[in-house]
C-alpha cells in the first residue's frame, strides 16, 4: 500500500508495505492435513470416499478454502494472521454477490447490455457449483464441526482462494494462494500490467517489475490502493508473465 499517492515516475522510491508473497499451503498438503482432522475427529473414512464430491474435493481448490477459513477463525493464534489480516473483507469474485450487484458491477465496467445477462446466467450455474461443493465439505463431510466453521466461512475464503491462487505448473495440485488481486479473474478484460521504467534494471536476463491495476485504466494510485508487484525474468514462461500476455492481448483486442 503506498503512503501517498504515486505514479510510475515515483512509485520505485515511495515506502510500499510489501505483504508476504503467499499463504505457501498447497492443495495437497490442505487435503493431507484435512484428511488427519477427519482421523482426529473419529471419522475413518478418506476425503475421497465421500461422494458425489469426495475426489474432487480432495483434489481442488475447496481444500485451501476450508484450511484458511479454519485459519481466520482461530484469529491472531494463526501464523498466518498478518496475511489473512491483509485480505479485503469485500470478496473479489461474482458467485459471492447477488445477481443486481453483479449487474451493477458489469454496467460500471462498460459491459454491452446484451451480454450481461448472459453473464449473470454463467455466475448463476458457478454459484450454484460452488455452494454444492462447499457444503459437502461442511456438512457431508464433517469438517464443519471437526473445524468449527461454517459453509459461509468457507465461501468467503472460497472466494479469495479462487480470485488469488497462483501454479507453480500446470497441475492445479500445486496451487498456493497469494496476496494480491488477479486482474483478469475477476471481471473479464479488467486490468492492466505495464513495466515500470523507474527503478528497473535492464540487464538481460535481470528481475523487472510488473504492476497490475485492477480497474484497466492507469492512473495515479492513492494511499491504500493494492497493488500486485510481481518479479519476473523476461526470459521465463511464468505465471506472472503469462497474465501479462493475457491483459496485452485483452487490451489489443478492446
Amino acid at each position: 500500500m503506498a503512503k501517498d499517492a504515486i505514479d510510475l515516475q515515483t512509485v520505485s522510491t515511495q515506502p510500499l508495505i510489501v505483504n508476504p508473497i503467499s499463504f505457501r499451503l498447497h492443495n495437497v498438503d490442505a487435503s493431507e492435513m484435512l484428511q488427519q482432522v477427519l482421523l482426529d475427529y473419529g471419522c475413518e473414512k478418506k476425503l475421497t470416499d465421500f461422494e458425489p464430491y469426495g475426489h474432487d474435493i480432495a483434489n481442488n481448490d475447496v481444500c485451501l478454502a476450508i484450511s484458511l477459513a479454519w485459519e481466520r477463525n482461530r484469529g491472531r493464534q494463526s501464523p498466518f494472521y498478518p496475511y489473512i489480516r491483509s485480505l479485503p473483507e469485500e470478496t473479489p469474485c461474482f458467485f459471492t454477490k447477488e445477481n443486481d450487484e453483479v449487474r451493477q458491477i458489469l454496467q460500471e465496467l462498460g459491459t454491452h447490455s446484451h451480454e450481461i445477462e448472459r453473464i449473470v446466467a454463467m455466475v448463476d450455474i458457478e454459484r450454484a457449483l460452488f455452494n454444492d461443493a462447499v457444503k459437502a465439505v461442511v456438512r457431508e463431510i464433517p469438517l464443519g464441526k471437526a473445524l468449527g466453521v461454517t459453509v459461509k466461512d468457507v465461501m468467503w475464503c472460497f472466494a479469495h482462494v479462487l480470485a488469488r491462487r497462483m501454479n507453480d505448473g500446470d497441475d492445479v495440485a500445486h496451487g498456493h494462494i497469494r496476496p494480491a488481486l488477479c486482474p483478469v479473474a475477476n471481471h473479464e478484460s479488467a486490468g492492466l500490467s505495464f513495466e515500470l521504467g523507474a527503478g528497473t534494471s535492464r540487464i538481460p536476463g535481470s528481475m523487472d517489475v510488473l504492476v497490475s491495476l485492477l480497474d484497466g485504466v492507469p492512473r495515479p494510485l492513492a494511499a491504500g490502493d493494492e497493488l500486485y508487484i510481481a518479479y519476473r525474468s523476461p526470459s521465463g514462461d511464468t505465471y506472472e508473465e503469462q497474465l501479462v500476455n493475457h491483459v496485452e492481448m485483452r487490451g489489443a483486442e478492446s
